[in-house]
């Protein structure tokens, strides 16, 4: 069945479910605004992609909560600016942490620095403190 009309309302007292056997397409030349009144559930069986060749912004008034189970990997080609204006940022890892840079890693913090321990006491025992010679010294008289 083909439907071809200039414009059409669809208006529905209460419950309106559709059903596609197959395949669904929606194509949508100008704009699309979808509006719901309390909450949206979206459920895909497989792998879901979106595609905005402009911008995208998402506001969300409340918590954001993210499960993901397989890894994540987050590109960005002209750089990344996180902002948490209230409670600071958080990283917690129950293995490593690894930060790369070609240039520098800059910290930068109003609270004074008041020690630095590279090693354990067992490890300064070892020959790993003579090889790194006296960094704990030359990095105290910075602060």
């Amino acid at each position: 069945m083909t439907l071809n009309c200039k414009n059409m309302n669809i208006n529905v007292g209460e419950n309106m479910t559709t059903n596609v056997g197959m395949n669904s397409s929606e194509m949508i030349r100008m704009k699309n605004t979808q509006t719901v009144g309390m909450n949206a559930t979206q459920s895909i069986g497989a792998m879901k992609m979106t595609s905005v060749l402009g911008d995208a912004s998402m506001f969300i008034t409340g918590k954001l909560m993210e499960i993901i189970e397989g890894d994540v990997h987050s590109e960005t080609k002209q750089g990344k600016t996180t902002v948490n204006s209230d409670k600071g940022i958080e990283t917690s890892s129950q293995s490593s942490i690894n930060r790369h840079a070609q240039e520098e890693v800059q910290h930068n913090s109003g609270e004074n620095l008041k020690t630095i321990n590279f090693f354990t006491d067992e490890q300064d025992k070892n020959s790993k403190r003579k090889n790194y010679g006296d960094y704990r010294e030359r990095l105290q008289h910075l602060f």
